[in-house]
C-alpha cells in the first residue's frame, strides 16, 4: 500500500511532503511502503538526476566528516611515531541538522616531540549529551598516547587502540 502523501523516513523523520499524483517539476518524492520497511525514490516528470547525485555526494561527504573522519585518520596515522601526551581541556558542542541533534565531544591535548611542544584535538560524535559529557569528564587530565607525523610533528592523531583500556 503506497501512502498518498509521503512524509516519513525511518522513524517518521519529516523530510518532504509531496502529492504523488501530481509531482511538480524537479520535485523529489519519498514514498512510504508497508509499515516503513522499504523506501522508494522517484523524481518528478521533469526531475534532474544531477541534483540527486549532487545531493547524495554532499550527504556522503558530510557523513564522512561527521562520523568517519577519525576512522580515515586512524588508517593514515597507523605508521606514525607514538609519544605520550596529556589531555588539557574538553568540551561538548550540540549540533543540529534538520531534525537530528547530535553532540561532539572535543578533547584538546598537548604532547612533545624532540623537546618541542605541540597541541592537537580529538572529536567524537555522540547521539546523547550525557554520553558526550561522560567521555569528556573521564578523559580530562588523563595521560594519553599520541601518534605524530615524523615529518610534520604538528600533525597528530589519537587512536583508540593505543589508549590503555580504549576510550572511556
Amino acid at each position: 500500500m503506497i501512502v498518498k502523501s509521503a512524509s516519513y523516513f525511518y522513524d517518521n523523520l519529516l523530510l518532504r511532503t509531496a502529492d504523488l499524483d501530481s509531482p511538480s517539476p524537479r520535485a523529489y518524492t519519498f514514498c512510504h511502503f508497508t509499515e516503513g520497511t522499504n523506501l522508494a525514490f522517484s523524481a518528478g516528470s521533469d526531475g534532474n538526476p544531477i541534483i540527486l547525485v549532487l545531493f547524495l555526494a554532499v550527504a556522503f561527504a558530510a557523513g564522512i566528516r561527521v562520523f568517519g573522519w577519525n576512522y580515515v585518520k586512524s588508517i593514515l596515522a597507523a605508521g606514525w611515531s607514538m609519544t605520550q601526551g596529556h589531555v588539557e581541556f574538553g568540551s561538548v558542542e550540540e549540533r543540529r541538522v534538520r531534525y537530528v541533534t547530535y553532540y561532539i565531544a572535543r578533547i584538546d591535548y598537548s604532547y612533545s616531540v624532540n623537546n618541542e611542544y605541540y597541541s592537537g584535538y580529538f572529536e567524537k560524535v555522540f547521539l546523547r549529551e550525557s554520553s558526550a559529557d561522560k567521555f569528556v569528564a573521564t578523559m580530562k587530565g588523563q595521560q594519553i598516547f599520541v601518534r605524530s607525523n615524523p615529518h610534520r610533528p604538528d600533525r597528530s592523531a589519537l587512536l583508540k587502540q593505543d589508549q590503555p583500556g580504549g576510550w572511556a
